[in-house]
């Protein structure tokens, strides 16, 4: 019988190792999403960049120019400390338009009317959203109104002021409590952002449990969150 010849592969020569290779163009670079990926240190690393350039950027900042505070906010809008800038321009343009008002009330009443001082008023109130202080109220009338449910044990209000608080814990609250005085004094202005605000407050709870004894609190500094939905405020957390 004839003898197959078997055929023996020729070594691969360098010419044809570097036509299979992937050009070095096309290799990830170091700050590639794939390598990011299997580095997550330097992402780490990024971001901690980040925040240290904003926490700079805010130190230095002077709170009371509205200049600094707007070149602040145009740099980092979405930054940790973007709300912080923000009510500050508020506060401002508040202080400055009650400024303004009692410098034009010691003018004497004949020159008032076409005094600087008057249009310089003019100017910064109408620089001032009053929609703020319709929503003001209706914050601190949602506390007021959530207080009173905890006061009456009422426990369906109470839910529909604070949905993220589960039934269960509010009955077993409740359960042990013969009667509950809550108190919510706001103590700032609240920090409304969109259908957000936040607001400091005094809270105070008294109460007497079924076994006769009782529990004062006498005051608990507390920041309230509040959302809006369909119209109306709700409690989202408080810390």
């Amino acid at each position: 019988m004839p003898v197959e010849s078997r055929r023996t592969r020729e070594p691969v020569t360098l010419t044809e190792q570097s036509a299979v290779a992937p050009p070095s163009s096309v290799m990830p670079s170091a700050q590639s999403p794939a390598v990011i990926d299997r580095q997550p240190g330097l992402f780490t690393l990024v971001e901690a960049q980040r925040v240290e350039a904003e926490a700079e950027a805010w130190r230095a900042v002077d709170t009371t120019q509205r200049a600094s505070l707007e070149h602040f906010v145009e740099i980092y809008p979405a930054g940790e400390h973007a709300s912080d800038a923000r009510r500050l321009l508020q506060q401002l343009s508040e202080e400055q338009a009650v400024h303004a008002l009692d410098l034009a009330e010691a003018t004497p009443v004949n020159d008032f009317a076409a005094s600087s001082e008057q249009r310089e008023a003019e100017k910064l109130l109408s620089e001032i959203s009053f929609a703020p202080s319709r929503e003001w109220k209706e914050i601190v009338a949602a506390l007021e109104s959530y207080s009173e449910a905890w006061n009456t044990k009422d426990v369906a209000k109470i839910l529909a002021l604070r949905p993220t608080l589960g039934r269960r814990t509010v009955k077993e609250e409740l359960s042990s409590t013969r009667s509950i005085t809550m108190r919510i004094q706001p103590t700032s202005v609240p920090r409304i952002e969109g259908d957000r605000a936040t607001v400091d407050c005094i809270h105070e709870v008294d109460q007497v449990f079924t076994d006769g004894t009782d529990k004062q609190n006498p005051g608990t500094k507390m920041t309230y969150v509040l959302v809006r939905r369909g119209g109306s405020w709700l409690i989202a957390d408080s810390r």
